[in-house]
């Protein structure tokens, strides 16, 4: 069941977006996780897995299940039992990008994990998108 989704603007190109999405490690200077350690290590592309150490709850380990070079990425992992899938899809806006950011939940215990896993992401990109786009940020997306 998708659970959120939601478009950010960002006025960065297409490709200065793409290249901060795919740099993991670096969320944690515009996304509110404490880190993202990807294997292998860099940037993540089709056989990147990681562990999330998001700041509101317990580590989660995922593994790209989709790739599409310069445009989208989806991550899934579980979470007491439920199937969870992140996506990441980048496009051209204007003269900016934008990333539509989805969650998807599956699985028998998927009720139950969406009633805590929901709040705690859109609080997520609430946060991310006010790191992301504050004078702080502006470095994100020098390549």
């Amino acid at each position: 069941m998708r659970l959120v989704e939601r478009i950010v603007g960002l006025d960065a190109s297409l490709t200065d977006t793409w290249q901060a999405l795919i740099k993991a490690d670096d969320w944690p200077q515009w996304m509110p996780v404490r880190s993202v350690e990807t294997s292998p290590a860099g940037k993540v592309d089709r056989n990147t897995s990681a562990v999330i150490r998001w700041n509101s709850g317990r580590p989660m380990s995922v593994v790209v299940t989709e790739f599409r070079p310069g445009r989208s990425f989806r991550w899934t992992g579980r979470v007491f039992g439920a199937s969870v899938s992140y996506d990441h899809v980048a496009t051209s806006a204007g003269t900016g990008s934008e990333v539509l950011f989805i969650l998807e939940v599956n699985g028998p215990t998927a009720p139950i994990v969406a009633r805590f896993l929901k709040p705690a992401y859109e609080r997520a990109l609430d946060e991310a998108c006010l790191l992301y786009t504050s004078d702080a940020a502006d470095d994100l997306v020098s390549v």
